[in-house]
């Protein structure tokens, strides 16, 4: 794996941060097919977006 952008700051909409990401090879090819980017998806982790994950199913999961 090598190492992707630096999410160890905090931006304003996030709930948390990250630390140090990487991406393999493999998942690094399959965004840029796709016309995406590792960012996006870590936005929406950094923010709790879960996408149609059930709430119910969030909590039974949630360590908070």
């Amino acid at each position: 794996m090598r190492p992707h952008h630096n999410t160890n700051q905090r931006p304003n909409d996030t709930r948390f941060a990250l630390g140090q990401t990487v991406i393999t090879p493999g998942a690094e090819e399959a965004l840029q097919i796709a016309g995406q980017t590792a960012i996006e998806f870590l936005r929406r982790h950094m923010s709790c977006d879960w996408g149609g994950f059930p709430t119910t199913t969030f909590r039974k999961t949630s360590f908070h």
